[in-house]
């Protein structure tokens, strides 16, 4: 997780600092496929058993960061 985003304030708070992902996967050599922000509906979800409910754009991002570093 690298960030919780207060869609009604539509802010975005670095709860764990200035986030070095970029930083990290330059280090790594790797690509960074994602920021995941906290989303209290995963929480909600995955708390109920029903994380298969989950969507999200960041999550869809996800995916095709994935799809692409694996097609390489």
């Amino acid at each position: 997780m690298s960030y919780l985003y207060l869609a009604d304030l539509e802010r975005r708070i670095e709860v764990f600092g200035k986030s070095r992902g970029e930083e990290l996967a330059r280090a790594a050599k790797a690509p960074l496929l994602a920021r995941i922000p906290i989303d209290t509906e995963l929480a909600l979800l995955c708390d109920g058993g029903r994380i298969e409910d989950y969507r999200s754009e960041v999550v869809t991002g996800f995916a095709s960061g994935v799809v692409q570093a694996l097609s390489k």
